[in-house]
């Protein structure tokens, strides 16, 4: 649950124009979720990672994360490895 709330804590300040602090909790959720072998929340702290690293101009960085994370969507066959691989066709054309 801890990766969970880091998550979501990345996500709302991201949200809020802080992406630095925001990966910081994404990655701090990255590392539990390892740890706990949870897939899902690693490959949302991997996409939240990706955007914070996009919105601080870092894109080719992010591109790597975002690739891990379809990675472990499309391994769990869950509706955000669409979603995701739309924001990188989207993406690519930037």
């Amino acid at each position: 649950m801890e990766a969970e709330a880091l998550n979501g804590l990345g996500e709302i300040l991201r949200a809020a124009g802080r992406p630095a602090d925001g990966m910081d909790r994404h990655r701090d959720a990255l590392a539990l979720a390892r740890e706990t072998a949870d897939r899902d929340e690693q490959a949302r702290s991997l996409e939240g990672i990706a955007r914070a690293l996009h919105a601080t101009g870092r894109g080719a960085e992010a591109r790597r994360y975002l690739q891990e994370a379809l990675a472990i969507y499309t391994d769990l066959d869950v509706p955000e490895a669409d979603e995701l691989r739309s924001y990188l066709a989207e993406y690519d054309e930037r």
